[in-house]
């Protein structure tokens, strides 16, 4: 009896979850057909004066890329003498310090920090040295398009905005995992710039960003024992009633993982990082900020729930349940119909239509990059995307539960 308690509740937990997961589908697919063709029609503005700006770029243990980075910013489309680059070598073990050193003949500033403290510290050191007003950070795995900053500029012109987030976007692929983050990386730019509308957007990528200094030091920069301080600063600022933009026209291109294991250690320190920013900054769950950070959060955990609720529920069935299938005369193709009702119909039919709503995304941000159209050839890994990449997702949430419960320490650093 207890075991058809244990699944009865999790059915209903199922279908609950699935309504509000059709709710949050079908309220992002009122806002795209609000707001899609202003979005993708959008184009880069020139700017009205080209203000003084600091790159700043945190290194740590990244000696095989800094140096693609570091020359992409110095050939940017920018007035060569209204910007400047400051590396912060974070203590690096490896090459990267002496490698970033070669650079100072053309003008970059080199810091070397004596204890690895982490990017935010390193981006905070390098912010207080900024003689720019605008400061752009930039991982140190990340290529810089030409005319990035350029793009970044007009934002500023409204004394509101403190933040901008960059167009990230991953560099080629080589293998099935990066596809998925390729197409993931621009339908999440999508939509963050979706979001801008409601003054909700989530997060200033460290892939790349760019942000107003004066206003960054006011709120007391970057939360140094954030492991997504990206995020928090989004969070922070926007508590102070200043406004964050995103550029689909600023492009940065990152490295992105290439193995399970290094992606679950990724998306691990995001969750954790964005759990910790959600409890510091609880308080932005309130709309008298003047915005809607409420349904980023919402986003950021619903789509999880049915999936793991489902999972759990099927687990349950089969394994919890079979020394007794006589008993309860449940099979175990039984054990897998039985969520397949209704909602679960609909939820299909969700994903079916992201399927076309991915590719229309995709053509959007590739005509921007001027990278070319989505191909035929890629169907079969976005339908790996659309079906089974979130699955990696509910792995990593497990990860982060586990750590949570045995209070494991945070511990920033991707390499």
């Amino acid at each position: 009896m207890l075991y058809s308690y244990i699944l009865l509740f999790l059915d209903i937990f199922y279908y609950s979850s699935a309504v509000l997961l059709l709710y949050i589908g079908s309220l992002m697919l009122v806002l795209y057909l609000k707001y899609f063709k202003e979005v993708e029609h959008e184009e880069p503005k020139e700017p009205a004066k080209f203000p003084f700006v600091s790159v700043v770029v945190p290194l740590y243990n990244d000696e095989k890329n800094i140096a693609y980075t570091l020359s992409s910013i110095l050939t940017s489309n920018y007035p060569s003498n209204k910007y400047e680059v400051i590396v912060v070598d974070d203590a690096s073990k490896d090459n990267s310090y002496n490698i970033a050193k070669q650079f100072e003949e053309f003008g970059v500033k080199v810091i070397k920090l004596e204890k690895n403290s982490g990017a935010a510290h390193a981006k905070n050191v390098g912010i207080r040295e900024a003689k720019g007003e605008i400061v752009i950070t930039i991982d140190s795995d990340s290529i810089m398009d030409e005319n990035a900053i350029r793009n970044f500029i007009p934002y500023f012109e409204d004394k509101s905005v403190a933040g901008v987030s960059g167009a990230i976007r991953t560099q080629k692929p080589k293998n099935l995992l990066q596809k998925c983050q390729e197409f993931e990386y621009d339908i999440i730019l999508f939509i963050r710039k979706i979001l801008e509308k409601l003054d909700s957007i989530p997060v200033t990528p460290g892939g790349m960003s760019a942000f107003r200094r004066s206003y960054v030091l006011e709120v007391n920069g970057f939360d140094e024992k954030s492991l997504t301080e990206d995020q928090e600063i989004a969070f922070k600022l926007q508590k102070h009633n200043y406004r964050v933009k995103c550029s689909l026209e600023s492009f940065s291109y990152t490295e992105v993982p290439s193995t399970l294991s290094a992606f679950f250690k990724q998306r691990v320190r995001w969750i954790r990082g964005g759990i910790y920013n959600r409890i510091v900054h609880k308080e932005a769950l309130s709309l008298k900020y003047g915005d809607f950070l409420l349904l980023g959060f919402i986003f950021d955990f619903i789509y999880a729930i049915p999936v793991a609720v489902l999972i759990l529920s099927s687990i349950t069935k089969v394994f919890l349940l079979k020394p007794y299938f006589f008993v309860f005369k449940i099979s175990i193709i039984e054990s897998t119909l039985v969520s397949l009702n209704l909602l679960a119909l609909l939820s299909l039919i969700l994903i079916v239509l992201y399927f076309y709503w991915s590719v229309y995304i995709l053509n959007v941000l590739r005509k921007k990059a001027n990278t070319g159209r989505f191909r035929k050839e890629e169907i079969p890994a976005l339908l790996v995307y659309n079906f089974i990449y979130s699955s990696f997702w509910i792995i990593a949430w497990i990860i982060v539960f586990y750590k949570e419960f045995r209070r494991e320490g945070y511990i920033w650093g991707t390499r």
